[in-house]
């Protein structure tokens, strides 16, 4: 009974916030290090990442409103044996301390950044010293302005035995991907003729061309 208590314990501890650092991980359930660590063991030997920026913690779009960008995204098992993986993209945040971290929530809410990627296999097994491909493509939304922070989010399940309780035990990794939205260069570089030609054409109906009176 007591260690059910001590698990709890450390159950609220955690944060429901994953930082996208390389090497971090959030765990859902805590359990006993050794038995971590060998729920940690598959994770540990998959490497995923943008295809042309794999050592990079993120990848950096610029998009106009409406444009498709693929993100290429390649994954290797460094084991000797075949690992069952999934990938999400979920949005981006920041850790609720004084430092204001980038992280990502969790897969599970229901935000807006996953809503735009389509085209892609969430749950795959790479074999064993093996490589794989895959793309996913991400639609700019019209409305969108400035910046849309995103993570791409790639995780394995294990199950782990503690105290005669089995644990299901999530272990995640993720990558930053954030977006900007590229401003409408002509209206900016002609936005002072563009007033311009507006404000004579109001003038010219008002003084040039005005409505005729017409007698009952």
């Amino acid at each position: 009974m007591k260690e059910i208590f001590v698990a709890m314990f450390f159950l609220l501890l955690l944060s429901p916030i994953c930082l996208a650092e390389s090497g971090i991980q959030y765990i859902d359930t805590q359990l006993d290090a050794s038995k971590l660590s060998e729920a940690n063991a598959d994770l540990s030997q998959i490497e995923i990442g943008f295809c042309d920026k794999l050592g990079e913690k993120q990848i950096i779009y610029t998009l106009a409103p409406g444009w498709n960008q693929d993100i290429c995204l390649k994954a290797t098992n460094m084991s000797d044996k075949d690992i069952e993986t999934t990938i999400w993209f979920v949005d981006g945040t920041v850790t609720n301390d004084q430092r204001k971290n980038k992280a990502c929530t969790q897969q599970w809410e229901d935000k807006n950044f996953w809503h735009y990627v389509t085209g892609f296999v969430a749950s795959f097994i790479i074999s064993a010293n093996d490589t794989i491909v895959q793309h996913a493509i991400f639609t700019l939304p019209k409305w969108a302005t400035w910046i849309i922070n995103g993570c791409l989010v790639f995780y394995t399940k294990s199950v782990a035995m503690w105290g005669g309780l089995s644990f299901s035990v999530l272990m995640r990794k993720a990558k930053f991907i954030d977006i900007k939205v590229k401003e409408n260069s002509f209206l900016k570089k002609n936005i002072f003729w563009i007033l311009t030609i507006l404000l004579l054409a109001y003038y010219a109906k008002i003084f040039i061309f005005p409505k005729k009176k017409y007698k009952k």
